[in-house]
């Protein structure tokens, strides 16, 4: 379910969930602002930090269960989306 982004210091605050599947299993992940990153928590953990770039995504890894490059790609999308939206 998606959350509204709400305007702090007159910067976007971007904090939203989203379900997609990874390695065959449904997960819930949750993107929040983080200065020039986004960090990204999968239950409450963070699993990455992700900086969204012209080209491609950079991923700051820290769970290395999620590292597969499609899941980066949808994540990047997703806040992507986001920001055109609002």
């Amino acid at each position: 379910m998606y959350q509204t982004a709400t305007q702090t210091n007159q910067q976007e605050f971007i904090n939203f969930d989203f379900k997609t599947n990874y390695m065959g299993s449904e997960i819930t992940l949750t993107v929040v602002s983080n200065n020039d990153r986004y960090s990204v928590l999968v239950d409450d953990k963070v699993i990455g930090h992700i900086k969204l770039g012209n080209v491609r995504h950079t991923w700051f890894v820290v769970d290395s269960k999620y590292i597969e490059p499609y899941l980066v790609d949808e994540i990047g999308n997703r806040i992507e989306a986001k920001y055109l939206i609002h």
